[in-house]
């Protein structure tokens, strides 16, 4: 259910050669410029044909919003409160759940406070949690055992490979990494039969009041997002 395990059984398909003549590999999101890495190392012939459609998923509704008032501490963290207790009565009606992404683990302990022992992150491919086995958490969060919340908060850890059916709302803490990042994170949701899912991104400015939304990365995002 985690990006490490993902990548790991990934890594592992291009044994699948020895035994499938012919073989459709498919993603949700691969970028043209990794299609011919991806065939070397899948060890598929220069022939291999490669079929594109786009990538917009036409039942996710994105938001964006700003903080002016950067990272100061109790801003950030009320804004995501407030998110989630709005989107709580929605998921509830649907029995739904939902993922908080934060860049920075920083952001991540942070926000810990505000859901106890669900948040997790991967840090040299060793899982780490607040006194507790990461597999145990997110079961805990997935079938919400009792005391559970409907959110779970986690580093880039759970943006790709996770296939949850339940999630409908993703919120990013801060602009990520890139854009292949938006589609995978955004993609999380939504995915059961007729469903329609939420992508919050929160932005801030950094610590000199400088808005984080001018490089080029951002641009992209917000462009996408709206």
């Amino acid at each position: 259910v985690t990006e490490n395990s993902y990548r790991s059984g990934f890594d592992q398909i291009h044994t699948l050669r020895e035994f499938c003549p012919a073989l459709t590999v498919l993603s949700a999101s691969i970028p043209p410029s990794l299609e011919k890495p991806l065939s070397k190392k899948l060890v598929l012939p220069t022939t291999t044909r490669h079929i594109r459609t786009s990538v917009a998923q036409t039942n996710i509704h994105y938001y964006q919003k700003h903080l002016p008032h950067g990272k100061d501490e109790g801003v950030v963290e009320a804004c995501i409160v407030q998110a989630t207790e709005l989107l709580n009565k929605r998921l509830e009606v649907n029995n739904g759940l939902g993922i908080i992404y934060c860049r920075d683990l920083t952001m991540l302990y942070r926000l810990h406070g505000f859901f106890s022992q669900q948040f997790i992150h991967s840090e040299n491919e060793q899982y780490l949690t607040q006194g507790q086995d990461m597999q145990k958490a997110v079961e805990a969060w997935k079938n919400q055992s009792p005391g559970a919340s409907r959110w779970i908060v986690a580093s880039t850890c759970m943006i790709a490979g996770v296939h949850v059916e339940k999630v409908e709302a993703v919120i990013f803490v801060d602009i990520p990494y890139s854009l292949i990042n938006i589609f995978q994170g955004s993609g999380r949701a939504g995915r059961a039969p007729g469903s329609l899912g939420l992508s919050i991104l929160i932005t801030t400015d950094d610590d000199t009041g400088s808005s984080n939304l001018d490089h080029e990365g951002a641009k992209a995002i917000i462009a996408y997002s709206q």
